[in-house]
């Protein structure tokens, strides 16, 4: 995702992104980027984006 700068962010970040800009899931994304929160659940979507992948027989071997 492009924000109005002209960078590009990808994975969690693009998640914070778009729900930073919702004022209903602003708390959410302001949750989500803490440090604490943010490492585990970095962890958690790239478990959930590879299972989704090999699932779908699109992991590269």
């Amino acid at each position: 995702m492009e924000d109005g700068q002209g960078n590009i962010h990808r994975e969690l970040d693009a998640y914070i992104l778009l729900m930073s800009r919702v004022w209903l899931l602003k708390p959410l994304a302001w949750l989500i980027g803490l440090p604490v929160i943010r490492p585990a659940l970095a962890k958690l979507y790239h478990k959930w984006v590879s299972e989704r992948l090999e699932r779908t027989g699109r992991m590269p071997l």
